[in-house]
């Protein structure tokens, strides 16, 4: 849409609608709101990237957006996994049971998924602390079985389990 001064129309709408508050005639106020509303949403939308930039600029924003950012970092911090591949994968699945040295998990993505099934069981394959890792595509399930003693000495590892045992329990009532 062609830039055009809508700043007469926008005057005369906004004047009409309020000299019209005073005005018998309750339908030519309606006319004069609607038009001026109209003549608004035009505007807006000729000047849509100008207006998000001067919003953006605006103390206020910037402190919101700064003040987000701050609880958003301060909620990350709180998460018990840690950011890492892994973190995100266990993140990403239900854990359904737990006792020292196994675990098991559920994931959605999992079900008829090979690909993802052979990236899981090829990462599990590289950490020695793991004895055994088995995923099932038809049911969406990880189960895997470990020593505690040497998983407890991969801080991932025991971030990991520490994760699983605390929404297992949650998920049983026994917080």
């Amino acid at each position: 849409m062609a830039k055009i001064s809508l700043g007469l129309p926008l005057a005369a709408a906004a004047a009409g609608t309020v000299v019209t508050l005073f005005v018998p005639a309750k339908r030519l106020h309606i006319v004069c709101g609607t038009a001026w509303a109209a003549l608004s949403l035009v505007h807006a939308w000729q000047y849509r990237r100008r207006l998000a930039q001067d919003l953006a600029a605006t103390p206020f924003a910037v402190r919101f957006g700064r003040d987000v950012m701050k609880k958003v970092d301060e909620e990350l911090q709180k998460l018990p996994l840690p950011p890492t591949k892994l973190g995100a994968l266990i993140g990403s699945m239900r854990p359904a049971a737990y006792t020292p040295g196994r675990m098991r998990l559920y994931s959605l993505s999992l079900m008829g998924n090979e690909k993802l099934k052979e990236q899981i069981l090829a990462y599990f394959a590289d950490c020695p602390e793991v004895d055994e890792a088995e995923c099932s595509t038809l049911t969406g399930s990880v189960l895997i079985t470990y020593e505690p003693e040497f998983f407890a000495e991969n801080e991932e590892l025991a971030q990991i389990e520490a994760y699983v045992k605390h929404h297992v329990q949650m998920a049983q009532g026994r917080s």
